[in-house]
């Protein structure tokens, strides 16, 4: 499964690989814990589970309000899991190194 990103689904009673399609299989919290929906493709970087990535972004939003930047660079941004928070307290740049073609 996830191989090349490609998804595994039922075809003509038998299993298939499809090309990638993004969809939202993961979700990041805003400073108030309300959820926002992460695009992307099977295969994709994301914490280990909802919960544990809930603790590290209320964890991350307490940081941002003690530091208050007011532009941020984030280096291997992935699907967008902190872009979210950083962009709360002002610009981003966020750049990811993995090429993918959907």
């Amino acid at each position: 499964m996830g191989q090349r990103r490609k998804r595994v689904e039922w075809i003509n009673e038998k299993i298939k690989l499809t090309e990638p399609r993004a969809e939202s299989w993961f979700e990041t919290y805003n400073a108030k814990g309300e959820s926002l929906s992460l695009f992307s493709t099977v295969g994709s970087f994301t914490q280990p589970g909802f919960k544990a990535n809930q603790t590290l972004l209320k964890w991350f939003h307490g940081e941002l309000q003690n530091i208050q930047p007011s532009s941020s660079l984030e280096l291997g941004a992935g699907i967008g899991n902190f872009t979210f928070a950083l962009n709360e307290y002002g610009n981003v740049l966020a750049l990811e190194l993995s090429l993918i073609h959907i």
